[in-house]
């Protein structure tokens, strides 16, 4: 999938120790629970409307201006930076991850500048937005790195990537039609229905997050629950159900030091 930078979150670590990682393994499951009791969390906050995908930069797939006008009015609406910040308050204090975590919001330079000021150990989070597979696809998604930072003897900060995780919501139609078609779908959802979707696929993928650094999540590293084929209505989307709920499933993928979760929902016009 394309990805568009929509915003930067990182969690930073006060705990000194190293992770324990091992070439082409994931982090040990028993690694600090939570990462650190006190986790600044730093988040970009970035223009509204970089959602639309690249199926808009196809011209033979591009639909009519007011189709287009409309839905970057309504997703350009949708406050998807304070959405992520509400999430992450809510959902990481007493989790596997942090457990009075502290949160600063700005932009990508002033995040950036301020990273110095506060080591030893990063979990970085982007949140990305798109509309793909021919605009039967709405995706939310944060991919994560959990990095070891500190400073040089001439004082540049130095940062090292050990653990990736990918966590993705896909909001799908359940019958794909042409990419105007389905734009049409979504147009029709109006800007009430279109948002509450949209908050539970920001909720979802928080969840991931919090679910991968649980004990649960953790043991789950090395050994994925296997509880059937991922189906909903009849539709497979490949894989093991890791966690099923009212009209979701989640599906795991990736292993080793590149974890990655995907959550799916059916989504039909007018219901």
């Amino acid at each position: 999938m394309k990805r568009i930078m929509m915003a930067a979150i990182v969690l930073m670590a006060g705990a000194a120790s190293q992770l324990c990682v091992a070439k082409d393994k994931g982090p040990d499951p028993d690694y600090l629970m939570p990462i650190a009791a006190d986790l600044p969390v730093e988040i970009q906050q970035v223009p509204p409307g970089w959602f639309i995908g690249a199926d808009y930069e196809e011209p033979d797939k591009q639909p009519s201006p007011p189709q287009m006008a409309r839905l970057k009015a309504l997703i350009g609406a949708y406050p998807f930076n304070a959405r992520v910040e509400a999430a992450l308050r809510a959902k990481l204090p007493n989790s596997g991850l942090a457990t009075t975590p502290s949160f600063h919001a700005g932009t990508w330079p002033v995040i950036e500048a301020g990273m110095r000021d506060r080591l030893p150990r990063a979990l970085q989070v982007t949140p990305e937005w798109e509309l793909s597979d021919g605009n039967a696809r709405l995706n939310v998604g944060l991919h994560t790195v959990l990095a070891e930072r500190s400073l040089d003897k001439r004082g540049k900060l130095d940062n090292n990537n050990y653990f990736e995780g990918d966590y993705f919501f896909y909001l799908v139609l359940h019958a794909k039609s042409s990419p105007a078609e389905n734009l049409q779908a979504w147009d029709a959802m109006g800007s009430e229905r279109l948002s509450a979707l949209l908050d539970e696929a920001t909720d979802q993928v928080v969840d991931m997050l919090v679910y991968n650094f649980s004990e649960e999540g953790r043991a789950a590293w090395a050994k994925a629950p296997k509880l059937g084929p991922a189906v909903l209505e009849g539709r497979r989307f490949g894989g093991n159900t890791l966690k099923k709920g009212d009209g979701w499933v989640w599906v795991p993928r990736g292993e080793d030091e590149e974890q990655a979760i995907e959550g799916y929902r059916l989504v039909k016009p007018g219901v």
